[in-house]
């Protein structure tokens, strides 16, 4: 009987101890379940903050691209109206009928901008990149070249030119840092002559 009795008796205070840890558990259920939907409404807050402020920048710089777009336009539609009167005043042949080309193509682009911007413009190169890829290669190695060619023509004569270069790379030589010596001392000897 005495083995009956034991296993019938309780510990005192373990339905309250019970009762506590449930309400403990809840509490904490409740808790967590708080801090995963402000969690969530914070991170929700933060894409949409950062998608208005990608769309404003976009938007600015869309505007400044169409600005600039505008403007180059208007560079554009000078040239070929200088270009066409040069072809005008020009004794006729081959020079003048390249000019008068020139002038043409000049105005088209400056025409494509006003009307589709930068985005259209980059739209028809890479149109035509993906039908005549041979042919915007040649013609971009072509405007490379120009360019360069243009841009050493028009820099002041008291700037460095790379044509006298030792390295053959067209860049001029770079010194090596100083040297450390044996005794941990900074030496003034170049590493490469």
């Amino acid at each position: 009987m005495t083995t009956a009795s034991t296993e019938r008796q309780t510990v005192p205070g373990s339905g309250a101890t019970e009762q506590v840890k449930d309400e403990a558990l809840s509490k904490a259920s409740d808790l967590k379940e708080a801090a995963t939907e402000h969690a969530g409404a914070v991170v929700d807050q933060a894409k949409e903050q950062a998608r208005s402020v990608l769309g404003d920048t976009r938007a600015e710089l869309q505007k400044r691209a169409d600005e600039q777009s505008q403007r180059a336009s208007s560079a554009l539609k000078s040239a070929s109206s200088q270009l066409n009167d040069m072809a005008e005043h020009a004794p006729a042949g081959p020079v003048t009928d390249l000019t008068r080309q020139l002038a043409g193509g000049l105005d088209r682009v400056s025409a494509r901008m006003e009307t589709g911007g930068v985005q259209g413009v980059a739209d028809d190169v890479r149109s035509f990149a993906r039908r005549r890829p041979a042919a915007f290669l040649v013609g971009a190695g072509l405007a490379g070249f120009v360019l360069t060619r243009l841009l050493r023509a028009a820099s002041p004569p008291g700037l460095p030119t790379t044509s006298g270069t030792s390295n053959g790379s067209g860049f001029p030589p770079i010194a090596a840092p100083a040297a450390v010596g044996v005794t941990g001392l900074v030496t003034e000897e170049p590493l490469l002559p």
